[in-house]
């Protein structure tokens, strides 16, 4: 590593693009989560809210705050409300992972 690779901004860029790689792992596992609320709400919607929870908090230890608030609004979401928060975090996701131009 060069001493410009070691900086805290170089450092904090590299953790950023590494958990912008999980993303897409994120969206699928909240998708499947949506899958299985269809089928039985119950455990649905605890899958979801966990992987809701994990985002928030990891979100913004990584420098990805809309991720956080986005996430939140997921998991603390009523039941009503639950599938359409889920798919906002989603669409958010996806648009981090996307390649940066």
């Amino acid at each position: 590593m060069t001493a410009d690779e070691a900086t805290p901004d170089a450092l904090s860029a590299r953790l950023m693009a590494q958990y912008r790689e999980h993303l897409p792992t994120a969206v699928a596992s909240l998708e499947e989560g949506l899958e299985l609320y269809r089928r039985a709400p119950g455990e649905g919607a605890a899958v979801v809210r966990r992987l809701a929870h994990q985002l928030a908090g990891s979100g913004g230890s990584y420098g990805f705050p809309e991720i956080t608030a986005r996430a939140r609004e997921a998991e603390h979401a009523p039941e009503p409300g639950l599938r359409r928060a889920t798919e906002r975090l989603i669409a958010l996701l996806r648009d981090l992972a996307s390649p940066l131009p």
